[in-house]
């Protein structure tokens, strides 16, 4: 974890779990770079697809981009990042 010191401020992400979002305007994961890398290669054996786009994400995150996703490829995002938070044990 980082921890901007007194009067300073960072912009590097501090350690965080991955966050899915799926609502009516996006369809994206934010996470730090290692673990993005390893979702996205998580979510592509899946034959689920997404582009990762690096450090574009609020604090240098990176986002993992599902597009526009269909009501059935909504659900097998939010199984597939339910399987790898268990694996991982997040």
């Amino acid at each position: 974890m980082v921890r901007p010191t007194s009067g300073s401020h960072s912009t590097l992400p501090r350690a965080c779990s991955p966050l899915l979002t799926l609502d009516e305007t996006t369809a994206h994961i934010t996470a730090a770079a290692e673990q993005a890398r390893e979702l996205v290669d998580w979510f592509r054996a899946m034959s689920i697809a997404c582009v990762l786009r690096r450090q574009v994400g609020a604090g240098g995150l990176d986002v993992i981009d599902f597009g526009d996703p269909s009501p059935a490829q909504e659900r097998a995002i939010r199984r597939a990042f339910a399987q790898w938070r268990r694996r991982v044990g997040d």
